[in-house]
């Protein structure tokens, strides 16, 4: 069963050591799984979540990396 999950409601059905696929990982940040791929190269000027790398092919992130990640863009406002 997938849990649908959104930036409003971080780990609803998921705790901070679940992992995702790009697809889910590019819905959990509302980014699509090509940008995703981009920021993983090494030459990208915005450089992505920390991710796993399993083979040639698979890959995967942590929600407690996607969770930081996001953390890092937060802008404060005077």
């Amino acid at each position: 069963m997938m849990t649908s999950i959104s930036q409003d409601s971080i780990t609803v059905g998921f705790s901070k050591e679940s992992i995702l696929d790009t697809v889910g990982a590019g819905k959990f940040l509302n980014l699509s799984p090509a940008t995703l791929e981009k920021y993983r190269q090494r030459n990208s000027y915005i450089k992505g979540p920390r991710f796993m790398r399993f083979g040639n092919h698979k890959i995967f992130y942590k929600i407690a990396d996607l969770q930081e990640w996001l953390k890092e863009r937060l802008v404060e406002r005077d």
